[in-house]
């Protein structure tokens, strides 16, 4: 029976545009493969198995894609990580954006713990803050509102919002990474200001979506990226952090180019084999 929707493959994350039958054997590089149906609700999908838009299905009846969890402090205890587990979870995120050391280790301890039970094998993954451009602590949320004028500066003597539409931008180079004419967005868009003018100190805008601005929103310029290194020197500290403790997998925030990946690989091997010298 033809399903005749796009189904996406949860292991390759390729797409099939050709009508896909309940009953195939489908196979990639000699695996079995599983596929996720996502035609949209109003779509008839009849498979006489039950399918419906957002399931999951293989053709050997087992779960190929992999669930990544991410651990906060609600999550943290090893009765809380063996639920997850117990639900379907194969890998731990530890965001290195919170926590210290001396928390994130607690999490490997558990999970090295409940490996070591035999009943699950989960992987940890790392997570790197990376180079962020944020707005720095307001007294108080602002409304903007569409057509004022905001000023974002990295003048330390406006913060914690003692200027009314200021706030200051904690990376000084931020005047010399934007142009007049730039869109400047707030968390990827909520908020949205046109740059207007721009001086040794200040970026001078005009909002252009309006709503509520709080305390360290991230920054970024719609089509381009901040003249940061993608790999920080506080993610370098957590590199070292995740090699000492063999973390299975690594994932870069921000990445910008192939070198980027090159480069942490290149510090992993160093890293390695100072740690076993």
């Amino acid at each position: 029976m033809d399903l005749g929707a796009c189904f996406v493959s949860s292991w390759t994350g390729s797409h099939l545009r050709t009508p896909l039958r309940a009953d195939s054997k489908c196979t990639v590089r000699g695996r079995s493969t599983s596929w996720r149906c996502v035609a949209a609700p109003d779509m008839a999908v009849t498979t006489g198995h039950g399918l419906e838009p957002g399931d999951i299905f293989t053709t050997n009846g087992t779960r190929q894609s992999k669930l990544v969890c991410t651990i906060g402090p609600k999550t943290a205890s090893k009765e809380m990580m063996l639920q997850l587990a117990d639900a379907g979870m194969n890998v731990i995120r530890m965001n290195m954006s919170h926590g210290t050391h001396e928390w994130h280790q607690g999490v490997v301890d558990i999970a090295r713990e409940i490996n070591a039970e035999g009943k699950y094998n989960l992987g940890l993954l790392l997570d790197t803050k990376g180079p962020e451009v944020r707005s720095g602590d307001l007294k108080n949320p602002i409304e903007v509102q569409r057509g004022e004028e905001f000023c974002f500066t990295i003048r330390q003597s406006d913060s914690k919002g003692k200027a009314p539409n200021v706030t200051e931008v904690n990376y000084d180079d931020f005047v010399n990474d934007v142009h007049v004419g730039d869109t400047l967005l707030i968390d990827g868009g909520i908020n949205s200001f046109l740059i207007k003018e721009i001086t040794d100190v200040d970026v001078i805008t005009e909002c252009i979506d309006g709503g509520t601005l709080t305390s360290r929103r991230h920054l970024n310029v719609r089509g381009k990226s901040a003249s940061l290194p993608a790999i920080t020197d506080k993610d370098w500290q957590d590199i070292e952090f995740g090699l000492r403790n063999e973390v299975d997998f690594y994932a870069l925030s921000f990445v910008k180019r192939p070198e980027d990946v090159a480069e942490l690989q290149r510090y992993e091997h160093r890293t390695l084999k100072a740690i076993a010298n």
